[in-house]
């Protein structure tokens, strides 16, 4: 039986994808930040799924990403946050790739200018963490990507009480507007979530497709 787009959603907040706090961590005087490291992949032909020629975009034209065959959007309600302006979900319900923009202020702006894309990114975790009542942990280190001559920070984490599973990238589009692209799994019905390889594949899949 098909689930409702209203319990998809509902998952989909619980997870931590919502509104957006202004609540900004500084960093300490003396805390060392973390070079940027450089990774180049080169995703194989077969590691590409299919994608539609349907398209999201930014309000602004910035930024656009085609959307995997066979998936489908949900029209975000109220109880998601207003920067949120795209959520598509795979047919087997244990994905959501949700696209947002993330919220500036003159703090962040300074961040973004003294760390780069790695800041940008730890602030946007920072954000979840706090709106999910540190119901989350960080896997492994923020990174720089450089894909398709593009330019990301990515990080991933899990949520705590379930395990489920997701992972981000931030960008910086020509018109300085700051985005988020997100690939989070979903425990939704018995069918087994994909594999870590299969995740990461429709991650760069979908990624490979994101022009700003």
């Amino acid at each position: 039986m098909k689930l409702s787009i209203r319990y998809i959603l509902l998952f989909i907040i619980c997870i931590a994808f919502v509104g957006v706090t202004s609540c900004i961590v500084v960093k300490k005087q003396n805390e060392i930040i973390r070079k940027e490291v450089e990774i180049t992949y080169v995703p194989s032909v077969k590691s590409v799924i299919p994608l539609s020629e349907h398209l999201i975009r930014s309000e602004y034209g910035d930024m656009i990403v085609a959307v995997p065959e066979g998936w489908f959007f949900i029209q975000p309600e109220g109880q998601i946050s207003t920067d949120v302006f795209a959520i598509i979900v795979n047919p087997e319900h244990t994905l959501s790739a949700i696209f947002s923009n993330i919220r500036k202020d003159e703090e962040l702006m300074d961040i973004v200018n003294y760390e780069g894309l790695i800041g940008l990114a730890r602030v946007k975790f920072q954000r979840h963490l706090t709106k999910s009542s540190n119901n989350i942990a960080l896997v492994d280190n923020f990174d720089l990507l450089n894909f398709n001559n593009l330019k990301f920070s990515t990080y991933s984490y899990v949520k705590l009480n379930d395990n489920s599973f997701a992972k981000a990238a931030v960008l910086v589009s020509p018109l300085n507007n700051y985005y988020e692209f997100a690939l989070v799994s979903m425990k939704l019905n018995a069918v087994l979530p994909p594999s870590n390889n299969e995740f990461e594949d429709i991650f760069l899949s979908i990624l490979s497709s994101l022009k700003y």
